[in-house]
């Protein structure tokens, strides 16, 4: 079957198979999903329990999703926001493995994938190096930076996935938040390749 294109699933979304939709994205931008919490965690087996807790998360959430973005960007939102819970929870051991006992079979099939194939990552002494150069970067830049470059959501998606739970942004506000993280793209950009020139990678 061909993939289908967002404004399909938006089609099933209103008919209410919201069991497709889920298992369509976790199938679609899993994988994507996986890699950014990889690179940001830089531990496998936390980048595995805050992806099951994304798979929580999107399965509960779904039915609420209201389209003020891409499904895309949503997930992408509800990943860094179960990476922030984790992060919080590290400490004070209270974290525990998410069963997503209440999804459908088609979906925990789909999030299983992920977790133990699509999650591995091809590695290269140039990438190394090119990530611990990023690692240089403020956490908010190095953000920006996987969900722009790595993952290539539009500048309108970042601003959404950077906002706090909760926050409600109106159109006017993502553009100029938008703009703004356009302007500090451009210093990020020349401050990495100023110390890959440095580090003999270009």
């Amino acid at each position: 079957m061909s993939e289908l294109d967002e404004s399909d699933l938006r089609a099933r979304f209103d008919a209410g198979d919201t069991r497709f939709v889920a298992t369509e994205v976790l199938r679609r931008y899993g994988p994507g999903i996986g890699g950014f919490l990889r690179a940001r965690l830089r531990n496998p087996d936390d980048a595995q329990e805050v992806f099951a807790m994304f798979c929580e998360d999107l399965w509960k959430g779904l039915p609420g999703f209201a389209w003020r973005c891409s499904l895309r960007g949503w997930a992408y939102t509800l990943a860094r926001h179960a990476e922030s819970r984790f992060r919080k929870l590290r400490g004070r051991r209270e974290r525990r493995q998410r069963a997503l006992s209440e999804a459908p079979a088609e979906m925990l099939a789909a999030a299983e994938h992920v977790r133990t194939t699509t999650m591995l990552h091809q590695r290269t002494e140039v990438k190394d190096r090119m990530r611990e150069l990023r690692s240089r970067l403020d956490e908010a830049d190095q953000l920006a930076l996987v969900l722009r470059v790595d993952k290539g959501l539009p500048w309108n998606e970042v601003v959404h996935v950077l906002s706090e739970p909760g926050e409600e942004l109106d159109d006017a506000a993502v553009r100029r938040e938008a703009a703004r993280l356009r302007k500090r793209f451009q210093l990020v950009k020349e401050k990495l390749r100023g110390w890959a020139q440095e580090e003999g990678l270009l």
